[in-house]
């Protein structure tokens, strides 16, 4: 038994290590939408939507952010429950416009956090400044989250850069979302004139400029790392030239030398032989 046992220990950390390579081959084998997180979250969406509407057992209501009897759990489940069908279609149409961008300059990881974030900061605020004994209402923090992914992916990073291109899809990303909240319009007045709508816009906004700039200092530091790690490849890579000059000097000094002795020897050979030839005609 003993003499079989380096074997099976080979053979177990091959397998050990041909196990990642394989799930990584299954993992890139997959549908794109099935690797995607934008395709995810909406699919999430989808499937707790008609979850509550088709089981009687798990009813919308509590899922979504109530404001008479809030639930810390809400925090999370509202990001991921809509009242109604147009609020779900909305909020797949923003997450797969907007979430593709997030996902296409932060990764899959990023796309995730920065929806969850802003949902529950949409929520969180809501649950704070709305009163809670004024009315039986609940609340979706999905509309709110998916303007988060609008702030994260286009309208932050291209404030400066692409300007008007931020100037059309904001008035009408922000008018569609607030419609969302028009029922909690009267929750909260200033001056006068009702704010309850704009609670959950602003939480999302709070969370997407926190999360935007937590980003950045990401990638500079990631994109930082890359120009010190081409930095290095290539002070290596000199070296190694040098190295190779260096190592092909002597090589090529002796090729220098063993050709001008052989032209040396020709020449001599050369010479000796006119002279046999000059004192033969003499």
């Amino acid at each position: 038994m003993a003499a079989f046992s380096p074997l099976t220990t080979t053979s177990g950390s091959k397998t050990s290590r041909a196990a990642p390579a394989q799930r990584g081959a299954v993992a890139t084998a997959l549908p794109e939408d099935l690797r995607s997180a934008t395709y995810a979250i909406a699919a999430t969406n989808a499937v707790i939507f008609f979850i509550c509407a088709l089981v009687p057992l798990l009813p919308a209501a509590a899922l979504l952010l109530s404001h008479r009897q809030p639930q810390p759990w809400q925090l999370l489940t509202s990001s991921f429950t809509h009242p109604s069908l147009e609020s779900l279609i909305q909020c797949v149409f923003f997450t797969y416009i907007f979430g593709r961008v997030v996902e296409r300059n932060h990764g899959s990881l990023a796309t995730w956090i920065v929806y969850v974030l802003c949902g529950a900061a949409a929520a969180a605020l809501a649950w704070w400044l709305l009163p809670a004994k004024s009315a039986a209402l609940l609340s979706s923090a999905a509309p709110a989250a998916s303007w988060g992914l609008f702030l994260v992916g286009i309208g932050l990073p291209r404030l400066t850069k692409k300007p008007l291109e931020v100037a059309c899809l904001l008035p009408f990303t922000f008018a569609a979302t607030v419609s969302r909240y028009s029922p909690l319009a009267g929750l909260l007045a200033h001056e006068g004139a009702a704010q309850g709508q704009l609670v959950h816009v602003a939480g999302a906004s709070l969370a997407a400029m926190a999360a935007a700039l937590v980003l950045g200092l990401v990638e500079g530091w990631r994109e930082e790392k890359r120009r010190k790690e081409t930095e290095a490849r290539r002070q290596v890579c000199v070296l190694r030239r040098g190295m190779r000059a260096q190592a092909a000097c002597p090589a090529v000094r002796e090729a220098a030398a063993r050709e001008e002795e052989a032209l040396n020897a020709m020449i001599n050979a050369a010479s000796q032989a006119a002279a046999q030839i000059g004192k033969k005609l003499l």
